[in-house]
């Protein structure tokens, strides 16, 4: 009880005004602190589904929909079954544990940045069913009289989805997918091939999906002038080793990858990559970047889009650079050739 108040004024534990003499002002109920109402159920619907995330890839190997499917849908049916409030917070409520549940994976190191953008469009379709799934068994429950509510449907979700990764077990060999780009380049065959670039060589800004999203390149050492030259490509993360397996001048440069260590060796192997090149007219070429991986990411239908979106991205910005320069070299090329036109007619 507060001694010693003025008779009105702003009350010095809610801040709210009061005046003595009026009752309406008076109340006996504690003031309703909203964050110490909400922050237990979503503390502990990110901690555990964090735990679950844990327990399946340190424990099980599962890389596949248990983990990417069923740890969203068990932090949602957490939050809704734990939490009361109003839709529109709900929903907020439901983004900052998306949000916290992604950074604790990246924490962990079982998601990077490009992935952890992957996973706002992944999560949140599991997300919002599990929501609506523990907000539905709340109010079912609330009006019976049994005893373990409180925690053991959150032990049967939890128990749920451990015994789903259990059932799927470690992921199983994928298909090769191979994604290709092309471009129309305004040179000839002969001076695109002089200008031809890997990723790691290409010198213009990239686009900022591989910039945040990516290892940075920072160069190449060796060749690829001939079948079996070894190029090793450099990144701020490790390296990527490829072997020339085709070398036809002026038609394509095929090689395969045989070394990869640059933090993505539990999402996806590549294996091999080509650049085509074929005459599209006078002065011009048709320009094919094709790069073939192995995913090791399920299930397909969630990451294949993302997965296309990361290397059209790439090949964009490799053919780009070549582009640039073999234009670049074409210009420059013909206006020498008019300057000598010219002193000759002199």
């Amino acid at each position: 009880m507060l001694e010693g108040l003025e008779e009105a004024g702003d009350c010095p534990e809610c801040g709210l005004p009061y005046h003595l003499l009026y009752a309406s002002m008076h109340t006996l109920r504690l003031p309703l602190v909203r964050w110490r109402l909400y922050l237990p159920g979503l503390a502990m619907s990110v901690g555990m589904s964090l735990a679950l995330a844990a327990v399946m890839v340190f424990g099980m190997g599962n890389w596949g929909a248990a983990l990417w499917l069923g740890v969203p849908f068990a932090m949602g049916s957490m939050l809704g079954y734990t939490v009361r409030a109003g839709k529109l917070l709900m929903m907020f409520l439901l983004l900052s544990a998306l949000v916290c549940l992604i950074f604790g994976l990246m924490t962990l190191q079982l998601a990077g940045l490009f992935c952890g953008m992957a996973l706002v469009g992944v999560f949140l379709g599991p997300a919002m069913v599990g929501l609506a799934s523990g907000i539905a068994f709340r109010r079912a429950l609330k009006r019976t009289a049994f005893s373990q509510r409180d925690h053991l449907p959150i032990l049967a979700v939890c128990a749920g989805v451990l015994v789903w990764g259990v059932i799927e077990g470690r992921p199983r060999p994928q298909p090769p997918e191979t994604v290709a780009t092309t471009r129309i380049i305004a040179a000839p065959v002969a001076v695109c091939w002089d200008h031809l670039m890997f990723y790691e060589e290409v010198t213009h800004r990239p686009p900022w999906i591989l910039r945040v999203g990516l290892a940075r390149p920072l160069g190449t050492i060796g060749s690829s002038d001939r079948p079996g030259d070894v190029k090793v490509c450099l990144y701020n993360k490790g390296t990527i080793t490829k072997r020339a397996s085709r070398v036809v001048r002026g038609e394509e440069l095929a090689f395969d990858v045989i070394q990869q260590r640059i933090g993505y060796e539990r999402d996806v192997r590549l294996r091999s990559g080509s650049f085509v090149f074929a005459p599209a007219g006078p002065g011009r070429t048709l320009l094919t970047l094709e790069t073939t991986y192995e995913p090791l990411l399920s299930p397909r239908w969630c990451w294949k889009p993302f997965e296309r979106l990361a290397v059209h991205t790439l090949h964009g910005h490799v053919l780009e650079g070549m582009r640039i320069a073999a234009e670049t070299a074409q210009v420059n090329d013909s206006g020498t050739v008019a300057a000598v036109a010219k002193d000759a007619d002199r």
